[in-house]
């Protein structure tokens, strides 16, 4: 996605520069069909040459549209309904 491509360039390249051991990425991707959906990208370099730039990368593509469209779901229905989540810290009963 056109709004994605910076970031992920930005990523890519730290990588293909040795500065991150591994990628982690969500962006939007254009699928044959002419859809767009979310993609989580992971990968680590299997193989570096001699100046550490990755010869052989291994890694996964999921489809995580569902997910991202059920996180907004939530998010929506809790800014209709007025409420949110809370976490209860059971050591210092510190309510956050």
């Amino acid at each position: 996605h056109p709004d994605d491509r910076p970031r992920v360039q930005a990523e890519l390249a730290r990588f293909t520069a040795c500065q991150v051991e591994s990628l982690e990425l969500e962006f939007r991707w254009l699928t044959r069909c002419g859809d767009w959906i979310w993609v989580l990208v992971r990968a680590r370099a299997a193989e570096r040459d001699a100046a550490g730039r990755p010869l052989r990368v291994l890694g996964t593509t999921v489809d995580v549209t569902a997910l991202k469209k059920m996180a907004e779901f939530l998010a929506e229905t809790q800014a209709a309904a007025h409420v949110g989540g809370w976490e209860l810290n059971l050591r210092t009963q510190a309510l956050s």
